[in-house]
């Protein structure tokens, strides 16, 4: 009977449970080693100066014989307006993939010197050749420029002034980094770029250089394989089963034997002796921590004869128990990870690029706040793998003073390992491990090596959107046009791109807008002068500067002061009377309107003012219903007439008192200072003709006028003349382009009202702008184009707007312009802030017909400049003079003994532009027909009332009359005053001058009974004179 443990079993299982323990604390030993090496925990030895590692220079890297470095400066970084921060890491990493190129060096360099930043990309041969780098360094430059938009680079043929200073300047303390730095996602609040090392750098001088030399693609697949096989050896060693069992048997057993046997046997026998995980034994240098394992085999031959005779009984009774166990190693399993993330990078590697990266710090204070910065920047998710970490180098790297010159930037930093006292061994994971750097992707590297992404001071950065690279027209079709310039996108012009407008196009009208010194001027030019080229003719109304004189001196210039230019001369009354030409309530309509526009009208000043108007034309014989005068088609009223016929109706109404003193205040007020000074000058009936002003080469200049009033109105009357005479003279419908017209400061025509309407009355401005707008929008049937331009876009009519074809943006500070020009130009939402940053010159460009908008370096105006010579316009009043004399003579003539002489043919030929009231001409004219036929009766004594009223209205003497009354303090000082203003007027004899004062005093007395006795006192008075 046997009954017990198996002894021998269970002394087996123990040995074996103790060799797997030794096999797990070896594991776990290798894994904690393998972490150690790849995340290069070692280096923290550096900090703390510990004995065994130590940091040289590698004198190697300082070799006379390597070639300058070629460096390009950026002085402006370009960013996109939508999904900047994403972009601009997408378009470094493809900058610094470009310069991977084999035996070079990139070097990065920012320089700081407290207020200014400098910052500078280099490539240096690590050979010797110069010439390719120069060459390289170029390419580099335009590939920049290319693959980031609006990045704006100057290359440095030597070492500039900043540089060298940094070159040659001695650094109190020098900082490398090391690490995988974390390369932060642009959908972060916060994205961390160069900016903030420069934003924390701030008011100290400093340089932070980074070096990155490419790796080798053979190199990288070394790599790759050595951490495949590292990974899979540690897979086989991640788990471990154990299994341990407990057995009790009990057996019983009566056994009889008789056994005859003859035997033989040979047996032959090998051990082998070996040491677990030996293929890690490299990482460590040293074999003491890897257990060992025997293992034999044995063979044996054997034979023999046996018989035997066996009787027995048994009973046997058995118990066993068993426990199995899997041990997972996660210090094996964190080591497998490990290597799987860095097999990735390595692959990503492959695809991208791989770099040995050296990163510095030079500053001027011996602290740790500056290093701080750089690692809570660079430090973050993806620094797992290996930490940021700073180190002081400035031991390794200082001269004999212990300071460290810039010229470190050629300087590879080594790290040394002492194993014993004067024996040194190298990194078992190679020589990019035994250099204080890192090895890193090209996406790592944009961590390190970027571009700020927010202004900084040297560096600014300009917001860009992206418009069309091209102007797309959906007709397809080609045609020749105006060339405006070439297309500008992310900051630079693209001059094989040409923007051109279609010519035909520009009878559709065109809008400008602009802030001041945006280069809405040259553009102007640009257009005149290939519109010019092209055949047509334009006519530039400019209100405000008066520059276009000078560009352009050699066409006619009519201005506001005769003692500068030409004075132009319009009546806005005149209109072009010719078969099929405008009637003349068209006319009244479209004038009226102007009034509106330009002056403030409420409750029935509109109504008066047409009323007055039309009366005005009936008077100087105009038919209404047959558009015909009886006098002749070159009668028209002028303001004095209109004046006169404004106050009749406002006296002749029903109005209050009240009422009747408020519109003359409003309306006869402004009528009348249309009828004296420069005004009077200006809109009088010696007009200039239709072909003179629109079928020529004019500049209009009104900046001399001080009053925004007159401005709006002359420009108004231009518009409305312009209208007339194209519809009067058309002759075909959509005529080719023949003649452009420029508005300038168009809001002061095409101003924005309200789209309200008050308890007064309509919104009579609002729609006499949209009669204004919608003459413009007709007129290109004519083969008209108006050009209008104006600095605020919401300043000017809706229509306007709407009304053009082309639409030529410009820089626009205010955020309502841009959304209203923006919109107009079909732009987007998210462009449309791009309008307040365009560069002088730059403008967005759209045509109805086009695609999309496109950005448009347009051309300077390259053509002759011609200045404008002054030219005094002398005459006018001189020759008025001399004509209204004449006049007077021909008027008195008859009451005077003997009669006075004079020349009624010259009266009948000048009388039509004497600047005197037109129904004033009329009967004028009709006194002298019947004076050459013999026939007047206007010196009869019942006519002299008739005669003297005339001569107050050749004279404008009835305001001057009633002052002289009142100021004269007897009758002599009073014939004084009144000679003297008949003097100034016309130049008659003295002895003719007694029959002129009696007609002024004759119609003063009229006026009233209190004025009829001084009439008569005056007459006793100077019957006695003349007696005595």
């Amino acid at each position: 009977m046997n009954e017990g443990l198996n002894y021998e079993d269970g002394q087996r299982q123990m040995s074996k449970n103790i060799e797997n323990a030794k096999n797990v604390v070896a594991a776990s030993m290798i894994a904690q080693s393998l972490n150690c090496c790849l995340e290069k925990n070692y280096l923290d030895a550096l900090s703390v100066k510990h004995p065994i590692i130590e940091v040289i220079q590698d004198n190697a890297s300082q070799s006379s014989s390597f070639a300058p470095i070629s460096w390009m400066k950026v002085e402006q970084v370009g960013k996109p307006a939508i999904n900047g921060e994403a972009s601009c890491f997408f378009y470094i990493q493809k900058i610094l993939q470009s310069c991977a190129i084999p035996n070079r060096r990139l070097t990065f360099l920012v320089i700081g010197d407290g207020v200014k930043n400098n910052l500078y990309l280099g490539l240096r041969d690590l050979g010797s050749t110069k010439d390719n780098v120069r060459r390289e360094i170029g390419e580099l430059q335009d590939f920049s420029r290319s693959c980031w938009p609006g990045l704006v680079t100057k290359k440095v043929d030597e070492e500039d002034d900043v540089q060298k200073e940094f070159f040659a300047k001695k650094y109190k303390q020098v900082t490398a980094f090391t690490g995988i730095p974390t390369v932060t996602d642009a959908k972060d609040a916060s994205v961390t770029t160069i900016e903030q090392v420069m934003q924390g750098m701030r008011g100290q001088e400093y340089a932070y250089l980074v070096t990155a030399d490419p790796v080798e693609s053979n190199r990288i697949e070394n790599l790759l394989i050595q951490c495949r096989e590292i990974a899979g050896q540690l897979e086989s060693v991640k788990s471990m089963n154990i299994t341990q069992s407990i057995q009790k048997n009990k057996t019983e057993s009566i056994s009889k034997s008789n056994t005859t046997s003859d035997n033989w046997s040979k047996a032959v026998s090998i051990s082998t002796s070996k040491r677990e995980f030996n293929f890690l034994k490299w990482i460590f240098g040293f074999e003491d921590f890897i257990p060992q394992n025997t293992e034999s085999e044995t063979a044996s031959v054997s034979g023999g004869k046996s018989q035997s005779d066996t009787k027995s009984t048994s009973f046997s009774e058995g118990i066993s128990e068993g426990i199995s166990k899997t041990l997972i190693n996660k210090h094996v399993e964190a080591a497998c990870r490990q290597l799987a993330s860095y097999e990735q990078r390595y692959e990503m590697a492959k695809a991208t690029g791989a770099w040995n990266v050296y990163c510095y710090l030079f500053t001027q204070k011996k602290d740790s706040a500056a290093s701080w910065l750089i690692k809570s920047l660079f430090n973050g998710k993806e620094s797992s793998l290996e930490p940021i970490r700073s180190h002081d180098v400035t031991k390794a790297l200082a001269d004999a003073d212990g300071f460290v010159k810039g010229t470190a930037k050629t300087s590879s930093l080594t790290i040394r390992y002492t194993r014993e006292e004067g024996k040194y061994f190298s990194h078992p994971f190679g020589t990019d491990f035994s250099q204080l750097a890192t090895l890193l992707t090209t996406r790592e590297l944009s961590a390190m090596i970027n571009l700020p992404l927010n202004s900084v001071s040297g560096v600014p950065v300009v917001e860009h959107i992206s418009l069309a690279k091209e102007v797309v027209r959906y007709s397809h079709q080609i045609q020749k046009g105006l060339d405006l310039g070439c297309v500008f996108d992310y900051g630079l012009k693209c001059p094989q791109n040409r923007v051109t407008l279609q010519k035909e196009s520009l009878t559709k009208h065109v809008f400008i807008t602009g802030s001041t010194g945006c280069g809405k001027s040259e553009t102007v030019y640009r257009l005149i002068d290939e519109a010019r080229s092209s055949g047509a003719n334009f006519l530039i109304i400019e209100p405000a500067k008066g520059e276009y004189k000078n560009v352009f001196g050699n066409v006619n210039v009519y201005g506001t002061n005769p003692r500068l230019t030409k004075l132009l001369h319009i009546n806005p009354f005149q209109f072009p009377n010719v078969d099929n030409g405008i009637h003349v309530l068209e006319h009244v309509d479209r004038l009226v309107e102007i009034f509106n526009v330009c002056w403030p009208m409420y409750a029935a000043m509109p109504a008066i003012m047409k009323k007055a108007v039309l009366s005005s034309y009936e008077k100087c014989g105009w038919d209404l219903r047959t558009s015909i005068n009886y006098y002749g088609k070159e009668f028209f009223p002028t303001f004095a007439d209109l004046l006169q016929q404004l106050e009749l109706s406002i006296e002749v109404s029903a109005y209050s008192e009240e009422v009747k003193s408020n519109y003359t205040g409003s309306l006869v007020t402004r009528v009348e200072s249309l009828t004296n000074g420069l005004n009077g000058e200006i809109f009088s009936s010696e007009d200039l003709s239709d072909k003179q002003l629109f079928d020529e080469n004019v500049i209009v200049d009104l900046s001399r006028i001080g009053s925004q009033e007159t401005k709006s109105l002359i420009m108004g009357f231009l518009i409305m003349r312009l209208n007339e005479y194209r519809m009067s003279m058309a002759k075909e419908s959509n005529s080719a382009l023949r003649h452009i017209t420029v508005l300038e400061e168009a809001h002061n025509i095409l101003k924005r009202t309200s789209t309200e309407q008050s308890m007064e009355g309509s919104n009579v401005a609002g729609k006499s702008v949209e009669m204004i707008t919608n003459a413009i929008a007709e007129m290109r049937t004519y083969g008209e184009s108006f050009v209008i331009v104006d600095q605020s876009p919401t300043s000017v009519a809706p229509a306007a707007i709407k009304n053009t074809n082309t639409k030529i943006i410009m820089r626009l500070p205010d955020g309502n312009d841009r959304v209203v020009s923006g919109k107009a130009a079909s732009m987007k939402d998210y462009q449309i802030d791009e309008i307040a940053k365009l560069p002088t010159g730059v403008a967005v460009v759209y045509q109805n017909d086009w695609v999309s908008p496109v950005l448009c370096k347009v051309d300077m105006y390259k053509g002759e400049r011609t200045a404008f010579k002054q030219i005094k316009e002398l005459g006018g009043q001189c020759s008025d003079k001399a004509l209204l004399t004449e006049i007077l003579k021909m008027l008195i003539s008859g009451r005077v003994n003997p009669p006075i002489v004079c020349n009624i043919d010259l009266i009948l030929k000048k009388i039509i532009n004497c600047r005197i009231p037109t129904s004033l001409k009329i009967e004028i004219v009709n006194i002298a027909n019947e004076i050459s036929k013999g026939e007047s009766t206007i010196w009869d004594d019942n006519n002299f009332s008739l005669l003297s009223n005339l001569v107050v209205e050749l004279l404008s003497a009835r305001t001057y009359l009633e002052q002289a009354v009142s100021k004269a303090k007897n009758f002599k000082e009073l014939d004084s005053l009144l000679d003297r203003f008949v003097s100034e007027k016309v130049s008659i004899e003295e002895k003719h001058m007694l029959v002129t004062r009696q007609c002024l005093m004759i119609q003063y007395g009229e006026k009233s009974d209190s004025r009829r006795k001084i009439y008569d006192a005056w007459y006793s008075e100077t019957k006695k004179q003349l007696m005595s």
